[in-house]
This record gives structure tokens, C-alpha cells and sequence, in this order.
């Protein structure tokens, strides 16, 4: 579950933007 979060977070980071996703940086860190 981890590893599926992490890689939707930094999905969503890189095609919306750390700027309008900023939770997506956070869950990627999270799961790191």
C-alpha cells in the first residue's frame, strides 16, 4: 500500500504540479 501511494503521490506531483498537489510530495515523503 505504501509503495502504491508513493507512486500515485509522485504521479500526481509531476503532471499537476508540487504546487496544486502539494499532498502528493507529502505522501511520497510518507512512504519513503
Amino acid at each position: 500500500m505504501h509503495e502504491i501511494g508513493h507512486e500515485i503521490g509522485m504521479k500526481h506531483t509531476m503532471q499537476e504540479g508540487s504546487v496544486m498537489h502539494p499532498w502528493g510530495m507529502k505522501r511520497g515523503k510518507i512512504s519513503l
